[in-house]
């Protein structure tokens, strides 16, 4: 009986047709197909195949790249390492090998190696730009910040390389005083305008000079008639101290004179008691104020000082042949150093009489002559 050389045949045929269809992936192929798997995360799939590449064809930079990113993704630093390290030995000083590996330890959170691989290749190859980017990014990486506090004209910032972090704070505002607008503590800006002063708040204004002559009316005590002089407020001076007033930090002298000189008939009967002068503060005039009431203080930069009054006599003369009296007095102030609000006035007697309490109000008349000491 004759065999059948079909089956035979068949089969010779199929191992054929087995052998093509299972030809090896090229190293292209094989890339590919483990990026397709690092792409959707399939990292141990694509590990295997990052390193068949690296097996048949170990020159390839995108396999060592590819295998240690896959161990990355893995979670496996020192797998990642190792590969890094062994594609270090294999491949050829490239810059973009180089840039591709340092990338790769930065990510590793390793820039100090980072840094010591392209310093070293660097000085193989100066001029590559590649290496040079690379280079200044680690550098700017492994900076650590010394940041100087913000402050309200200018947000943290380092006092090494100029970087700046946040925001500038904002001002913090000293409230306007009679002498200064509204002050940043930090910055001394400056908003709006100083506060008005009570005096000119309220319609006042002098009507003295100093070294001029000015007609002044007053009432005497006893019996009470109106005597006509004249004044004048001159020699005004600052210093700190002299003979018989020490000095006092912080504070100065302002000193000034006044001659009366009175020439009316009345004079001789009436006695010598026929006027008052008084200091008060420009900037917190109260023309509602009692006059006796009044405190030694005056605002400076939003504070609150005391200060001193003196008034000496310097002469008393009367010259019963003309029937004229002159009076000279010298008024002292211990003032705070630089102080110009100090207000001097010449009052009529008469607001004093009978026990009253005059206010500010009453005592500065048409009749009183004001001036303020400085400018």
């Amino acid at each position: 009986m004759k065999k059948s050389i079909i089956p035979v045949f068949l089969l010779i045929l199929s191992l054929l047709l087995l052998v093509a269809c299972s030809k090896p992936l090229t190293t292209d192929e094989l890339l590919e197909l483990a990026d397709n798997n690092m792409r959707i995360r399939n990292y141990d799939a694509a590990l295997e195949h990052y390193l068949s590449v690296i097996e048949t064809e170990p020159m390839s930079p995108l396999a060592y790249n590819g295998a240690a990113r896959a161990y990355l993704g893995l979670g496996n630093e020192d797998g990642a390492i190792e590969i890094i390290m062994m594609g270090l030995g294999e491949l050829p000083i490239e810059p973009v090998t180089i840039e591709m590996f340092t990338t790769l330890f930065i990510e590793l959170d390793r820039p100090d190696v980072a840094l010591f691989l392209i310093q070293h290749v660097i000085d193989r190859l100066p001029r590559e730009p590649i290496l040079q980017a690379k280079l200044a990014e680690i550098e700017k990486l492994m900076h650590v910040h010394i940041f100087t506090e913000a402050t309200c004209q200018i947000a943290k910032t380092c006092s090494s390389c100029g970087e700046i972090e946040g925001e500038t704070l904002p001002h913090i505002w000293r409230d306007a005083n009679f002498q200064e607008p509204g002050i940043c503590i930090d910055c001394n800006e400056t908003e709006g305008e100083p506060l008005i002063s009570g005096f000119t708040e309220h319609g006042y204004t002098t009507n003295v000079n100093l070294n001029g002559l000015y007609p002044h009316k007053t009432t005497s005590t006893a019996p009470a008639v109106t005597i006509v002089g004249e004044a004048t407020f001159f020699d005004f001076r600052i210093f700190d101290s002299e003979e018989g007033r020490p000095g006092k930090e912080g504070y100065e002298y302002q000193s000034v004179k006044l001659l009366k000189t009175y020439t009316d008939s009345e004079i001789r009967q009436s006695g010598s008691w026929v006027f008052y002068h008084l200091a008060f503060d420009y900037y917190t005039f109260d023309p509602s104020a009692i006059v006796f009431e009044s405190d030694r203080v005056v605002n400076m930069y939003g504070e609150d000082v005391e200060y001193s009054y003196f008034v000496n006599v310097i002469r008393d003369e009367w010259n019963r042949t003309t029937t004229t009296f002159i009076i000279e007095y010298e008024i002292v102030i211990l003032a705070p150093v630089g102080y110009d609000g100090f207000m001097i006035a010449l009052v009529n007697w008469d607001h004093f009489n009978d026990e009253q309490a005059p206010t500010f109000a009453d005592v500065l008349d048409a009749d009183a002559l004001v001036i303020k000491l400085r400018s």
